[in-house]
């Protein structure tokens, strides 16, 4: 079995922490690899516990993403290096990669982790920037690694996922069988996932919240508006992230499917530059006119249905991003005048001026959170409308 994820720690193995920039926005053909280190000091071929990590090999140098357990929460790491990652490197049409290959017996009963491999792209060559795998890379949220359900393997998927919209060539008719198959498994197993990690992380917030209220490290109210906003957090974006877990497989099928009847790569080089190049390969007598019309015509709609689905996933996104806000403005506000009053109270050795100044300080406290709350409210709607607009771009 090729997936199979580690509740330890990966840095043993190479891990290096996500950078705060990337400088290099120079966009460039790469081959992509899986990277399969083994755990608790053992090689991969010692145990059958494995990290997974995204290696991108272009002609002068190689970057690494991955996902990694740290502190118990999932954090992204980049590496951009000349030298070859440690690890083994598989290649993506190798028969390693998918659900059915050879593996340790005894993960035959973790079904997940098949549900998983099931889902993987097959994905081999790229036209990207280590800028864009940068950004891609710190675009997946941090969240608190569970095993089965938030770890090195989810990661690597949504990684995966995010990274075939940059994916470039036309691929075999057995492999577009296979993607077919896959995409089929993803949209009924994502969704899932998503929702077993939305009550995972609230309960972790729940649990957390407690925690400080019961051990006295922050002002009791302070802390239980602040746990109930973050927790209110989890769920709305974790309702947001299955919804779009849903629509994404099922755009993902969609266009699969029209890759299989036509015979073409619906990918995210935009269907102008993909009728170019088969222009010249028509001209260069390489492939006939109808071929090519049926191929484009695959191309473009493969395009308007990813389209359609980034346009609905980026609203859904962009209202359940709003919501959050609004919803953690309200908390930080009630939170910070709590502490501000607590404050007042602390520095005030006159009961009675303390009493007096009460009034002032909630008030300062609720006007400056209410300010901040309506103009990042704002913000996020802006965003929202631009990302809309992006998702309807997305198809040209």
């Amino acid at each position: 079995m090729p997936f199979s994820s580690s509740s330890s720690d990966s840095k043993r193995g190479g891990f290096v922490p996500y950078p705060e920039d990337e400088p290099d926005d120079i966009v460039r053909y790469g081959e992509v690899f899986i990277i399969r280190r083994g755990v608790s000091s053992k090689t991969d071929k010692e145990t059958p516990f494995h990290h997974w990590a995204i290696a991108i090999k272009f002609e002068a140098f190689w970057v690494v993403i991955e996902g990694d357990n740290d502190g118990h929460f999932l954090v992204p790491g980049y590496n951009k290096s000349t030298s070859t990652p440690s690890g083994t490197l598989i290649s993506m049409k190798s028969e390693e990669v998918g659900p059915y290959t050879k593996g340790s017996p005894e993960l035959i009963l973790v079904i997940t982790q098949y549900l998983k491999a099931a889902s993987t792209v097959n994905l081999s060559f790229v036209k990207i920037s280590p800028k864009q795998l940068h950004a891609l890379a710190g675009s997946i949220p941090k969240k608190p690694y569970v095993l089965g359900i938030n770890d090195c393997q989810t990661w690597f998927l949504d990684a995966l996922d995010k990274l075939q919209h940059f994916e470039v060539g036309d691929k075999e008719f057995h492999n577009r069988v296979k993607d077919v198959g896959r995409s089929l498994v993803k949209a009924a197993t994502v969704p899932v996932l998503k929702a077993a990690g939305t009550y995972t992380n609230a309960v972790h917030e729940v649990a957390q919240t407690i925690d400080r209220v019961c051990n006295g490290d922050e002002f009791a109210p302070s802390a239980i508006v602040d746990g109930v906003g973050k927790t209110t957090n989890c769920v709305i974006n974790g309702a947001s992230e299955t919804f779009a877990g849903a629509v994404n497989g099922v755009a993902d099928f969609g266009v699969n499917l029209i890759g299989l009847a036509t015979g073409g790569c619906a990918t995210n080089s935009g269907a102008r530059s993909n009728g170019e190049t088969l222009n010249r390969e028509v001209a260069a007598g390489r492939m006939g006119p109808v071929e090519a019309t049926v191929k484009c015509v695959g191309k473009g709609a493969g395009l308007v249905v990813y389209g359609a689905a980034n346009v609905t996933i980026n609203a859904v996104g962009g209202v359940a991003k709003t919501a959050t806000t609004l919803v953690s403005g309200v908390s930080t506000t009630f939170s910070d005048t709590a502490d501000l009053v607590a404050k007042v109270h602390r520095d005030c050795d006159n009961p009675v001026l303390a009493a007096l100044a009460t009034p002032g300080a909630a008030v300062v406290g609720v006007s400056v959170g209410v300010a901040k709350t309506a103009g990042n409210v704002a913000v996020e709607v802006g965003n929202t409308v631009v990302s809309i607009f992006d998702g309807i771009a997305s198809i040209f």
